[in-house]
């Protein structure tokens, strides 16, 4: 079995973990119904490009990976603490990061 993390549609990277316990870890990552605003991200040491014979003849870099972090935007930015004086109106933090975002630009 292969796990492969896509970015924008694009397969993109073979994702293996250092410790073989972590496979948990890719298998609580998959989303039934991804969002836009999911995020996903991988602490790892990217390796060589996979040989054909890896994952169906699939031929990108493989990443053995210490890390692996799933979450959606909102969630991240409600968990960045502020301090207790900021107003409220500053307690905001839609700006931060684009909604969605293509190849050609960000809204």
């Amino acid at each position: 079995m292969c796990f492969v993390m896509t970015i924008q549609g694009l397969e993109t990277y073979i994702l293996r973990p250092r410790d073989p316990a972590d496979y948990d870890l890719l298998v609580e990552a998959i989303r039934p119904a991804p969002r836009p605003t999911d995020v996903d991200v991988v602490i790892s040491l990217r390796g060589p490009i996979a040989p054909p014979e890896m994952c169906n003849g699939l031929m990108v870099p493989v990443v053995v990976f210490d890390q692996l972090y799933s979450f959606d935007v909102d969630s991240f930015i409600e968990g960045i603490p502020r301090p207790e004086d900021t107003p409220e109106a500053e307690k905001s933090a839609s700006g931060l990061l684009p909604r969605s975002c293509t190849t050609r630009s960000c809204k």
